[in-house]
């Protein structure tokens, strides 16, 4: 059976799908979270990408604005995570339509960073 929850994170709302995965038998009010689907995650189209955070860690520096135009492979942020700093680069050109986050912000994986148009 799957619920439709809601958990904020930093003022953002995510509308969560969790299922019930308890084997019969098991005791009852342990349930494990077998797959969570956050929104905006696929809302791409052949005009639009949305960069998604891979994993967890915090913001470190911006190196775009919105509506500059971006190239394949231009980086666009970094984000920290145990000490080791990722890249997030561009996989198209097109123009940065919409920036998610802020320097020093925490985020998730899975989380929505910017859109490309």
């Amino acid at each position: 059976m799957a619920r439709k929850l809601k958990i904020t994170i930093e003022d953002t709302v995510y509308e969560v799908l969790v299922e019930d995965i308890t084997a019969k038998g098991e005791e009852k009010g342990r349930t494990s979270v077998r797959k969570v689907t956050l929104p905006d995650a696929n809302l791409q189209n052949e005009n639009e990408e949305v960069r998604i955070s891979t994993h967890n860690g915090v913001i470190v520096d911006i190196m775009v604005s919105e509506g500059q135009m971006v190239e394949k492979g231009d980086e666009l942020m970094t984000i920290e995570a145990m000490k080791i700093v990722n890249t997030i680069t561009s996989h198209r050109k097109g123009k940065v339509t919409n920036i998610e986050v802020l320097v020093n912000q925490t985020v998730y994986e899975g989380q929505k960073l910017l859109t490309i148009q």
